[in-house]
């Protein structure tokens, strides 16, 4: 009996000792990687905006990230005489690389010669085609003072009330 316990005490020791040379002369390393830093916009962080159309100056700015359609206008030198600001929110927030587009104001009588221009008709012009009334003309110039003009006659369909079959019926009256 004695024995057994002279054993078990002697295990004990040398576990007891395996564990302190492992805490003390070889300490347990645990690798950190650097702490990663998050892009930090700085203080001169800017936007760049295209303006085209009837401004003063048409060109790309860099303007302040919370800055809205009127400071990108008045980088541009204003609105000529014959810009039609109607469908415009000068309120509106503008986005990086965004392409805003100032219409010129149209002649209100429509000689029938040609297609009307989705960038730069008013609303009661672009009531003038077939299929179109005020309601979707009002939509059709928000959308464009919202997003800065149409890219494409595609784009359309991205108007509530405008999908594929709308287009296809009054595409033969429209252009960019």
């Amino acid at each position: 009996m004695m024995r057994s316990v002279i054993i078990l005490a002697l295990m004990m020791g040398v576990g007891v000792g395996v564990r302190l040379y492992h805490h003390w002369v070889m300490p347990v390393r645990i690798h950190t990687p650097e702490p990663v830093v998050a892009a930090v916009a700085s203080a001169n962080y800017q936007l760049l905006i295209q303006v085209s159309g009837a401004v003063l100056q048409p060109g790309v700015y860099a303007v302040a990230p919370s800055a809205r359609l009127l400071d990108v206008v008045k980088a541009a030198g204003g609105v000529l005489p014959e810009g039609d600001v109607s469908g415009l929110n000068f309120a509106n927030r503008v986005t990086d690389g965004q392409h805003i587009m100032i219409p010129y104001r149209q002649s209100t009588a429509r000689s029938g010669s040609g297609p009307v221009s989705i960038n730069t008709a008013s609303a009661s012009e672009l009531e003038s085609v077939p299929g179109i009334g005020p309601a979707m003309a009002q939509r059709i110039v928000a959308y464009r003072a919202e997003h800065g003009g149409y890219s494409s006659l595609q784009e359309l369909t991205r108007v509530p009330g405008i999908g594929k079959k709308k287009l296809n019926r009054i595409k033969v009256y429209i252009r960019m």
